[in-house]
Order: C-alpha cells, then sequence, then structure tokens
C-alpha cells in the first residue's frame, strides 16, 4: 500500500489502495470503456511498519488496522465516491473544479458493496472515456489506486482503527 501525509497534523493522512481492475471490460458504441465491479476499498486487518501509520507500532514493529464494513460501506462514506474522478495515475494534486479537465480521465460510479467471497470488497464500475486511458488498460493496465483521507484511532500500541 502507498501512501503520502498531508501537510496538517496526523492522525488524518492520505492514502492510496492499490488494487487491480477486472476482467469485465466492455465498450460502449460510442467507444467508452465500461470497467464493472472494480474494487476500490476492502474490509479487514491491515498490517503497516512502524512509520506508516500515526499508531504506535507493537513490539514487533509493526501496527495492525481494523477497518470495519460500518466504516467501509457507510453510506456517507460510499456517496462520497460517486461521480469521482479517475485518472491515468495519481494527479500531483486534488482534482477539483479548477483542475478536473487536465486530470479526470472517467468517472466512478455504481458504488456497491460486494457479494459472496467479495462481501468484505467495495466495489465501483468505472467509465474511462479518455482515448490514451482506454489504450493503457486495453494493452494490460490493471492498477487502481483510490486516493482517500483517513483517521486513526489507537486501541493499543500495534493497534488500531481506521474510520
Amino acid at each position: 500500500m502507498r501512501f503520502f501525509t498531508r501537510d496538517r497534523a496526523a492522525p488524518s493522512l492520505r492514502f492510496y489502495t492499490v488494487e487491480s481492475l477486472g476482467d469485465k471490460q466492455s465498450l460502449t458504441p460510442e467507444g467508452f470503456l465500461v470497467i464493472l465491479d472494480v474494487p476500490i476499498a476492502r474490509t479487514g486487518n491491515m498490517i503497516y511498519g512502524a512509520n506508516e501509520i500515526p499508531v504506535a507500532p507493537g513490539r514487533d514493529g509493526l501496527v495492525t488496522i481494523h477497518r470495519d464494513a460500518e466504516d467501509v460501506f457507510h453510506f456517507d462514506y460510499m456517496a462520497s465516491l460517486l461521480g469521482k474522478s479517475v485518472t491515468n495515475d495519481h494527479p500531483p494534486e486534488d482534482v477539483v473544479p479548477l483542475n478536473w479537465k487536465e486530470h479526470e480521465v472517467g468517472q466512478v460510479l455504481n458504488i456497491h458493496r460486494g457479494t459472496g467471497v467479495q462481501g468484505d470488497l467495495l466495489l465501483a464500475d468505472f467509465i474511462i472515456k479518455d482515448p490514451a486511458a482506454i489504450k493503457d488498460v486495453r494493452a494490460g493496465k490493471r492498477e487502481v489506486s483510490v486516493g482517500y483521507d483517513a483517521e486513526y484511532i489507537e486501541i493499543a500500541p500495534g493497534e488500531g482503527k481506521q474510520v
């Protein structure tokens, strides 16, 4: 998992969760690329090194962070992702009204919880409209990384909760 901190005090960080585009891809009659059921977040326990998270490490130098279903699948969080910009790699700045034309290659649609073996995943559909980004995906680009702000509650040294 890759991340960078913002220039503000911990425990608030910006994170990039790395997942993978699936094979459920099709082209619309106009030539846009639609990708269904892209994993964009997950529940469960994530292991981090001592300096990656604003939670004191355990004796082994690691931190276990819990991501609970009530946080990952919270209505407000899911709604905050709807219509967000898809970019081709992480831009050097947040995508906002003044710069979206420089960075956006598509949009995030249909935010939903997975079922069955994907029940721990938050999924979304992407529509990619930029020809270069479509070409990259069709040529095999598969890494998806959602940038988001997170806050942490330290439960004990080496253990915390992301909210």
